[in-house]
């Protein structure tokens, strides 16, 4: 459970952020540091070179510079990687929605594909004739995929180091490698603290949690954070493949290890303890089905289980025994694994803040629309009473139009009434909380010299217009439409004549325009 004060010190460090202006110098709630350069960082370097070489003369070749290739080089492959994801959680049973919604995603990277590669002749331009040379070798390089999550996207790291210089763009692979590594970086860091997050997940459930319904409902949060930690793996070993391409084998391997499943477990879980055998249907994460002992430990899956901080006695967790992971021992974590722990879950916790102040939010904006209909179809109908007496015409044309402007007032009216009946808690909720949160505020900023955050500023203008605006009708209206109150099965039946052109049919069958 978050204490009470650090709760308060993270919401007064979000109230400030959000009610300073642009530029901001507050500390930012929803930002991790990392002392690392990350992927967007190494854009931006890489963005501001090529700024400087064309400054200096550099001439460019193509609107979409070898960074921006680069980079969307590597989203489409995170596009791969994401439908072979779904395409692997497709069972045999799967719907036709199911299949149609990824035939869609794989139609619309097969599209962006196909921009793609019309880049290719300007940053490979000998990758023809290399192409020519693997097919001439059967090479599985060259060979067309199916689907095309499968498909080759060419980059230099696909290329070997002999032949890259002939067909690559120059400096493309030096703009690869330092993404490639930036991208390892990113992924460590996600991976860390996703494990981080699911170890404090796991204690909340294992302290606070009893019941069958409780623990299924955690535990579906807890396997999103475990896919979380699974796609960060994936992206982390694509990105190490490529980078020992580019550059080969060197020191930088001794940070950026090769990242087996066993590797990937939380600070405190030590390498030496056996799996506990779980029962079919209740493995917790640390157990593993007796039917899998035959597979290897090390064998790099992506459906790995990521082990628990917590163990019983019975496992024997010695603290002389203990071996960390390597991902917590590289330069950045080694000194004190846990200083970012307070801010990992104050990120979260903004993030979720965020999320519940703009559904709030939404709510506000829903009952305002509502009130707004309103007061529309009330305007609406009185618009189309006073019509009727604008033009000045014969006795029998100004009978038509007073009955059409009378018909179309009666449709008005009858919305008006149905939603007003629909709507009425939810109108009147929203009065009540608009009224009580006014209140709080007026309170909150006596004490707290007036201090509020943007959001809170614009709840309470939809609270002002909702309490300034109610739902008023006049005498008149009530008057003209008593008949219609008594018998709104035959408002009803007026609405479904209407035709999309304005044409009403009366008792008597004559049709008004």
């Amino acid at each position: 459970m978050l204490g009470t004060v650090l709760v308060k010190d993270w919401e007064a460090v979000c109230q400030e952020w959000e009610s300073e202006g642009f530029p901001k110098s507050a500390k930012n709630p929803y930002n991790v540091e990392n002392a690392t350069i990350t992927e967007a960082e190494a854009k931006k370097e890489l963005a501001a070179e090529e700024e400087k070489r064309l400054a200096a003369g550099g001439i460019s070749i193509h609107a979409v510079t070898p960074v921006a290739f680069v980079s969307m080089t590597l989203d489409l492959q995170e596009t791969q990687r994401r439908l072979k994801r779904v395409a692997r959680g497709l069972t045999t049973l799967v719907t036709a929605r199911q299949e149609g919604g990824l035939t869609e995603q794989r139609n619309q990277l097969r599209a962006r594909v196909r921009n793609w590669e019309q880049l290719l002749p300007l940053y490979m331009p000998g990758l023809l004739q290399f192409q020519a040379e693997l097919r001439q070798k059967g090479d599985p390089l060259a060979t067309t995929a199916e689907h095309p999550e499968d498909m080759v996207l060419w980059l230099p790291s696909n290329v070997p180091a002999a032949d890259r210089q002939r067909v690559c763009f120059a400096n493309l692979p030096d703009i690869e490698e330092s993404l490639r590594t930036a991208q390892c970086h990113d992924a460590l860091a996600t991976l860390r603290r996703t494990l981080k997050i699911k170890s404090r997940l796991i204690k909340f459930k294992n302290k606070n949690l009893r019941g069958q319904r409780e623990g299924t409902r955690s535990r579906a949060i807890i396997d999103r954070v475990h896919d979380r930690a699974r796609v960060a793996a994936e992206k982390y070993r694509s990105a190490r493949a490529a980078k020992l391409l580019l550059s080969g084998p060197g020191s930088w391997e001794d940070e950026l290890c090769v990242l087996a499943d066993e590797d990937i477990r939380g600070y405190q879980d030590p390498d030496h303890i056996r799996k506990r055998v779980g029962r079919r249907g209740v493995l917790e994460d640390g157990q593993e089905d007796n039917q899998e002992d035959n597979v290897a430990q090390s064998q790099e899956t992506a459906n790995f289980t990521l082990f628990v901080e917590e163990r019983e006695c019975r496992d024997g967790t010695g603290e002389t025994r203990r071996t960390l992971s390597w991902i917590w021992r590289t330069p950045t974590q080694l000194d004190n694994p846990d200083n970012t722990s307070d801010d990992i879950l104050r990120s979260e916790w903004s993030k979720s803040r965020a999320r519940a102040d703009r559904a709030r939010e939404e709510v506000l904006l829903l009952q305002e629309e509502m009130r707004r209909t309103l007061e529309y179809l009330a305007w609406k109908s009185k618009w189309w009473l006073q019509q009727a007496q604008l033009r000045r015409t014969d006795d029998d044309l100004s009978e038509g139009l007073v009955a059409y402007a009378s018909s179309q007032a009666g449709l008005q009216t009858a919305l008006h009434h149905r939603f007003q009946k629909l709507w009425e808690k939810p109108l009147m909720d929203g009065t009540n909380n608009s009224t009580e949160r006014h209140s709080n505020n007026q309170t909150s900023s006596n004490t707290n010299n007036g201090a509020q955050t943007g959001s809170t500023s614009g709840m309470d203008n939809a609270n002002g217009a909702s309490n300034t605006g109610g739902i008023n009708e006049d005498g008149e209206d009530e008057d003209e439409d008593e008949d219609e109150d008594e018998d709104e099965d035959e408002d009803d039946e007026d609405v479904n004549e209407q035709g999309d052109d304005g044409v009403v049919e009366d008792d008597n069958g004559t049709l008004y325009v």
